[in-house]
């Protein structure tokens, strides 16, 4: 179920594999509806990056956080093998080749599918590169861009999760 669950959320979020299997219960708020990524492959100056949750993602980060079994592991997706450790990289592209769509899909293709869908849907540019948490634009643009479209993505990443939900006829935990 937490594998399950691990993927799911992945395809929601749109989030790289290290980063969603290091999330840490503490940079969940529910009530804000924001989930903050401590590091991630662009931003590792310690600032984070916010993420808004969808109504889907609620619901999935809800399940995960209630099937956690060790209240001192900080991870939301714990390791089976380390008593304070997250799962792999590697268990959403395993739990893909278990499930029939090795050589199919892989982790990193969730945000391919991600991206292509926003283009077809006209998002700006930028919007969609931050939903991805990519920067954009030279060294001089980013020391002046003082937003992280947060408002935006809000819109688009619940509008992403209502197209997979759509899409996926009730195969979805959440």
């Amino acid at each position: 179920m937490s594998s399950r669950c691990l993927c799911e959320l992945s395809l929601h979020l749109l989030l790289r594999p290290s980063e969603i299997v290091e999330l840490q219960v503490t940079d969940v708020n529910m009530q804000s509806r924001i989930l903050t990524v401590q590091k991630t492959k662009t931003i590792r100056d310690g600032s984070g990056f916010r993420v808004p949750l969808s109504d889907q993602a609620v619901k999935l980060l809800n399940i995960a956080i209630s099937a956690k079994k060790n209240p001192k592991n900080p991870y939301l997706f714990e390791s089976r093998q380390q008593l304070a450790g997250h799962m792999s990289h590697e268990t959403v592209n395993t739990t893909l080749k278990r499930h029939g769509f090795k050589g199919i899909q892989t982790a990193h293709g969730f945000r391919a599918i991600g991206r292509t869908w926003m283009e077809s849907q006209n998002v700006k540019f930028e919007v969609a590169e931050m939903c991805l948490s990519h920067k954009t634009g030279n060294s001089t643009v980013n020391a002046y861009r003082r937003t992280d479209y947060l408002e935006e993505r809000k819109t688009v990443m619940q509008q992403w999760s209502d197209f997979i939900t759509a899409s996926s006829q009730g195969m979805s935990l959440a």
